[in-house]
């Protein structure tokens, strides 16, 4: 082993929605679980010992875990991974990001310019000739609070990203603001931004290995998080609660509109 390499302890990739952060997480503890989501199952790290693939900030002597979505092509050549999991794209993993998108509250730039990307998509400009802030605010905290679709709450002033869609999509399409055009919404969510669409390109798919990483485990979500599969000796009862707590959340959005036979699958 050449001595200019740094060294990782573990490695860790996944596909959006994955489950990764819950993992570092339990790997070095914090308080990282997110607030500002109606899911109360979503983690953020800033673990120092982590360094995340794509950040563009230099590697460090205190980074033990390689994490990131994508496969760390432009710095394998550079580095030592001793052990690495790779996640894999999925139906699971695509449904679980659509969700924890969806039920986020656009409190960070990464949540508002998810908001602005899909109000974006479905966009009429006539929508906005009879543009009412105040008013339109009110439908939207009322239909929040008297609705609580994921327990979803009006809380500090904010709802969360569907909330804010729903609204939109109702006002572009001169559909009435009542939850049963609810189904009508999530469906063309569903249908017009192919989430649920494997990406047959996605690099955690097309690589498998490479000499610098000695140990690797290409996985499914459900290989990983619904069996006593080892993830880095994480306790296995932990790890089986936080993937009850997703499928729990798969269930509710498949019940407000199912895609093919996959709610069945579920139960």
């Amino acid at each position: 082993m050449s001595n200019d390499k740094h060294v990782f302890d573990k490695g860790l990739l996944w596909a959006s929605g994955g489950g990764g952060f819950f993992v570092v997480d339990q790997l070095y503890p914090g308080n990282n679980i997110v607030t500002n989501s109606d899911t109360n199952n979503e983690y953020r790290t800033i673990a120092k010992e982590r360094y995340f693939y794509g950040s563009q900030f230099d590697i460090e002597p205190h980074h033990e875990i390689l994490i990131g979505h994508h496969w760390s092509t432009d710095i394998l050549d550079k580095i030592i991974v001793n052990k690495m999991v790779v996640i894999k794209p999925g139906f699971i993993t695509e449904l679980l990001l659509f969700i924890k998108r969806m039920t986020a509250r656009p409190d960070t730039i990464p949540n508002s310019m998810w908001l602005i990307r899909m109000i974006n998509r479905i966009e009429n400009k006539t929508m906005f000739e009879d543009w009412n802030n105040f008013g339109h605010s009110v439908e939207v905290m009322h239909f929040t609070k008297s609705n609580a679709i994921f327990n979803s709450e009006f809380k500090d002033n904010q709802v969360n990203n569907m909330m804010y869609l729903f609204f939109f999509y109702c006002r572009s399409r001169g559909l009435v603001y009542t939850i049963e055009n609810f189904p009508v919404f999530i469906e063309a969510m569903y249908k017009d931004h192919g989430y649920f669409k494997l990406q047959t390109d996605h690099s955690l798919l097309n690589n498998s290995s490479h000499p610098n990483i000695k140990n690797i485990d290409i996985l499914e979500y459900e290989e990983v998080f619904h069996t006593d599969y080892d993830l880095f000796g994480i306790d296995n009862d932990i790890k089986k609660q936080y993937a009850e707590k997703n499928k729990e959340l798969m269930r509710k959005m498949l019940g407000i509109k199912n895609i093919g036979n996959k709610l069945n699958e579920l139960q």
